[in-house]
């Protein structure tokens, strides 16, 4: 069952209790039934919610709009997902729920991300510049999360991951189905230019993105909570 489902039972059922079964027989005069059927089909397009839903081995992103009425597909997106040699910390086929998103997020590397370095230095293996694993301040210059993050509900993951910005994107590609398409890339978080996340943000936080940039531009951490729910999930595809 869907994360979102109970938002359509709790709808449906007002519509009963408040009169709905007048409308549907057909009592026109009934002014609670003419109230809802007119809001009914007002709002049938109005989201109560978003999913997004990444295609990993295809290297795009859905973008679902629900509503009380159903789903729709609102646009498709390059996405930078986890190379396959880290497929095993993708949690593949579960709905997971997204619970902010970070404007300039800082980034702090993990205990196995360190010791892998440690090793390979110990080995005499030479780190470019660049690519040595450290803390990066927010807004800073290289900083892996880019300038926003989503986050999600970590009950759900054996390991941090997040959809977030990237300063050293790969430039996407056009796949078989037309559409734009990233590369698999990344040690299991989704990559995503921040021109798609933008939108996003926009649709799940109801903040326009003028004022979105202006929070960018200050080059301070900016915690964004969702004014509506919104899951994501790992497709295989």
């Amino acid at each position: 069952m869907r994360v979102l489902s109970n938002h359509v039972f709790l709808f449906l059922t007002a519509f009963f209790m408040l009169g709905g079964t007048a409308w549907a027989s057909g009592i026109e005069n009934d002014p609670v039934g003419a109230r809802i059927e007119e809001a009914m089909f007002e709002n049938q397009e109005h989201a109560i919610g978003y999913r997004l839903e990444v295609l990993v081995q295809s290297a795009q992103m859905r973008l679902i709009k629900i509503t009380y009425f159903g789903e729709s597909e609102t646009g498709v997106f390059p996405v930078w997902p986890a190379q396959k040699r880290f497929d095993r910390e993708i949690p593949y086929g579960v709905e997971i729920p997204i619970t902010h998103a970070l404007i300039n997020p800082p980034w702090t590397p993990t205990k196995k991300m360190l010791e892998e370095q440690r090793k390979k230095i110990e080995s005499g293996e030479k780190i470019p510049k660049g690519k040595i694993y450290r803390p990066y301040k927010p807004a800073e210059k290289g900083n892996p999360l880019g300038r926003m993050a989503f986050y999600f509900d970590s009950s759900y993951l054996t390991v941090p991951l997040r959809l977030h910005d990237n300063p050293g994107l790969p430039k996407a590609e056009i796949a078989q189905n037309g559409k734009p398409r990233g590369a698999r890339i990344s040690r299991g978080c989704a990559r995503a230019q921040l021109q798609t996340l933008l939108p996003i943000a926009n649709l799940t936080t109801q903040i326009p993105e003028s004022e979105l940039r202006t929070l960018i531009d200050t080059k301070k951490t900016h915690r964004l909570d969702l004014a509506l729910p919104a899951t994501i999930i790992f497709i295989k595809g």
